[in-house]
């Protein structure tokens, strides 16, 4: 599944919603730079898809980095 705004032709990066998880999607736009979304399984429901707003500042991770000559690298774990 793909994720737009009504007044957006770019979309999000698709979403596989066949299990549990939770994420942030960059949505491209200036106003609303993104969006929240969490996938519930449940053995009624089966699968439920729950969106919210994010506002800048809302990043569920910060990292930091400390080391003075040295870089990090990072990505989710469905990347590597």
């Amino acid at each position: 599944m793909d994720v737009r705004y009504t007044n957006n032709i770019l979309a999000s990066a698709t979403i596989l919603y066949n299990k549990k998880s939770r994420t942030l999607l960059r949505m491209d736009d200036e106003e609303r730079p993104a969006l929240t979304l969490e996938i519930i399984a449940t053995d009624f429901d089966g699968f439920r898809i729950v969106f919210g707003d994010y506002k800048i500042g809302d990043s569920p991770v910060l990292l930091v980095n400390c080391l003075r000559d040295q870089s990090i690298a990072f990505c989710q774990r469905e990347d590597m």
